[in-house]
């Protein structure tokens, strides 16, 4: 990770993401099983290496924790919310094609996205915890 700017390994995630989002949508059996496990694997393994070098990279180590903390406040929303699009899907149309293929759409225009993202201008003075803003 210290080798690579996080933003240019968020679409390797996404597109194993999106994968395992399509995969469902479009087959089973066995092998479909398989990939999907393995898509699914390596999307969060690399999700959780770019969040652990990314936050410190791109936000500095000073506020640290309240930055973890308030993402995972997020994190846990969208636990809490996620499974409302595939019951919707599920009371509307029957089965769980459209919203697997809107979360692949989803994580697919999240990767793309990642490109535009530029890494955050730092000032010249870094900040510290106790220093005041003049």
């Amino acid at each position: 990770m210290d080798h690579y700017e996080p933003r240019h390994l968020v679409p390797l995630a996404m597109l194993m993401l999106a994968l395992a989002s399509g995969l469902p949508a479009f087959g089973s059996g066995i092998a479909v099983s398989v990939l999907y496990a393995l898509s699914l694997g390596g999307a969060y393994g690399s999700q959780q290496a770019i969040n652990a070098a990314g936050y410190a990279q791109y936000f500095g180590r000073d506020h640290l924790g309240a930055i973890r903390g308030a993402s995972f406040v997020f994190g846990i929303a969208g636990a809490a919310f996620g499974p409302l699009p595939f019951a919707a899907s599920i009371d509307w149309t029957g089965s769980y094609t459209a919203v697997l293929i809107g979360c692949c759409a989803l994580c697919l225009t999240c990767g793309t996205g990642a490109f535009a993202v530029k890494r955050p201008f730092w000032s010249t003075k870094p900040m510290s915890n106790c220093e005041q803003p003049s």
